[in-house]
């Protein structure tokens, strides 16, 4: 079987032997809100308690895990079984799948720092998700592993005597 990746960066996206779901051909609002919470985990089980602050804010319904497992049967449904693993208590992204952030990070671990910020610049994490609580912390690793990146990238580029694109990629990771 192909290989499932989620594209957190930008507007949610799936990707699997050469098909893309986007917006409601993954699922409803909530079911995207879950899959962008679990997929910006890295791999660490959510709890059900913390979904459900997620997708009801400050007003859950009377049978969270139930609902919670309803949206998970429903994704499971439209993108595979492996996508998402765990239970009543919480669940997590599926070991086979590959997201573009986790992607990024192992490009730079590997040296690959221009392709890591190239990715991590193209826009906000999940641009299509409003603000929300949840998704603050991982939008700031976001911004921590460009900046990360993009010294990496000036740190080579001096060394490669490339002086402009090492203060064009310093600049960029000073935010200016």
């Amino acid at each position: 079987m192909d290989e499932l990746r989620i594209r957190l960066v930008g507007p949610l996206a799936v990707g699997r032997g050469g098909r893309v779901w986007r917006g409601s051909e993954i699922g409803s609002r909530k079911a995207r809100t879950l899959l962008g919470l679990l997929a910006t985990a890295r791999r660490r089980m959510v709890t059900v308690d913390r979904i459900a602050e997620a997708l009801w804010p400050g007003r859950p319904p009377r049978h969270p895990a139930e609902n919670v497992a309803t949206l998970v049967s429903r994704i499971r449904g439209t993108l595979g079984a492996e996508v998402v693993t765990g239970g009543r208590t919480g669940y997590r992204i599926g070991d086979p799948v590959v997201t573009d952030v986790l992607e990024a990070e192992a490009q730079l671990a590997g040296g690959a720092a221009e392709d890591a910020a190239a990715t991590l610049a193209a826009a906000p994490l999940l641009s299509d998700v409003p603000d929300a609580a949840w998704l603050a912390a991982a939008r700031t690793d976001q911004a921590e592993t460009l900046r990360r990146a993009r010294h990496a990238v000036a740190v080579a580029a001096l060394r490669d005597d490339r002086p402009e694109v090492a203060r064009a990629a310093a600049e960029a990771a000073q935010g200016r």
